[in-house]
């Protein structure tokens, strides 16, 4: 049940977000996510014994590891000084995040 609220609270804020920011927000997002998602399924195994400290759940996810924010002009995107994800995998976040965000 909580899973179903948190999506359906995401897909809120995705549609709000595009309201106030546009269709390029949305899909840059959207890729962002998806490319989030390839590499979380590409280190399951970092992911499959961990528990969520929040909600948990397990295994835990990728995205419960890191904040990204945008004031309509600029995307930033921060890991939390507490994760356990390893630097390698956090630099291909980054990379995720600066091929969807950056100027097309």
């Amino acid at each position: 049940m909580l899973k179903n609220k948190l999506s359906l609270g995401i897909s809120k804020t995705l549609i709000t977000m595009s309201l106030l920011f546009g269709d390029k927000f949305e899909n840059q997002t959207k890729e962002f996510n998806e490319k989030v998602k390839a590499i979380e399924n590409r280190h399951f195994s970092v992911f499959e014994k961990q528990v969520n400290v929040i909600t948990g759940e397990s295994p835990d996810r990728l995205q419960n590891h890191f904040l990204t924010t945008y004031d309509g002009y600029k995307h930033t995107i921060g890991f939390s000084k507490d994760s356990y994800v390893p630097d390698n995998i956090q630099q291909e976040v980054y990379s995720a995040f600066r091929e969807a965000f950056s100027a097309k």
